[in-house]
């Protein structure tokens, strides 16, 4: 599961990549996690960075952990579930990214802390969507969720599901209000597979209150607590 983030690029690089109003909350993260304000461009203000909750809103994860359901989507799940169907025609979304952390497996117990980054650690966009509510006091609130795939045979080293990365002669079309459903599902059926690479990170990113750069260097492999593994 993808459970934290990184999009650390500068303003500029941003408003430039995808010609888009910066916003003063921009702050640039090595650790952005659930819960979480976050950039999003999204189909009804696409010249503008907009900043939603990743997931649900805070109040509402005080006392448990986030649902995997809210954070992300499958493909194909989007394509066999109407609920998904509907937030496809009506509010979706591109969310920059440089990277992201998983955690791998060791045993039954341990696993490891991961970092996959993308295009050589350049900025992309990944597909999403997003929602709107009320609270009990009327407050209107906003969130997002990625969109993720099945992590193809020669992508398993980066995990079981990976974000579904649009090409960029895709990103307008996928915002654009005249695309029908099939249209976007087609767009969404040509994944870019970008240049990647995986290695172990410290447990540090573990730790909600680190946000740092040191964060994705790469470090000898250990496992949730810090114990050294022995896989390479």
């Amino acid at each position: 599961m993808i459970a934290h983030y990184t999009i650390h690029a500068e303003p500029v690089m941003l408003s430039n990549q995808w010609s888009v109003k910066m916003d003063s909350d921009y702050r640039p993260t090595y650790n952005a996690q659930p819960t979480q304000k976050l950039p999003v461009i999204t189909n009804t203000e696409s010249d503008r960075l907009s900043f939603m909750h990743w997931g649900v809103i805070p109040d509402m994860a005080r006392k448990k952990s986030v649902s995997p359901k809210l954070l992300a989507v499958d493909l194909e799940e989007l394509k066999s579930k109407q609920i998904h169907q509907s937030n496809l025609l009506k509010a979706r979304c591109l969310i920059p990214m440089h990277g992201y952390y998983w955690d791998r497996p060791i045993g039954k117990k341990k696993r490891s802390p991961m970092y996959t980054f993308l295009n050589n650690h350049e900025p992309l966009a990944v597909a999403g969507l997003w929602g709107q509510f009320d609270d009990f006091d009327g407050n209107v609130h906003f969130t997002f969720k990625l969109i993720t795939q099945r992590a193809p045979s020669a992508y398993r080293e980066l995990g079981n599901e990976i974000p579904l990365v649009l090409k960029n002669d895709l990103q307008m079309d996928w915002l654009s209000s005249s695309k029908s459903y099939d249209d976007l599902i087609a767009r969404l059926s040509l994944p870019e597979l970008p240049t990647t690479g995986s290695y172990a990170v410290s447990p540090r990113v573990l730790d909600l209150a680190c946000d740092d750069e040191n964060l994705i260097k790469s470090t000898n492999p250990t496992d949730q607590h810090g114990n050294y593994t022995l896989f390479d």
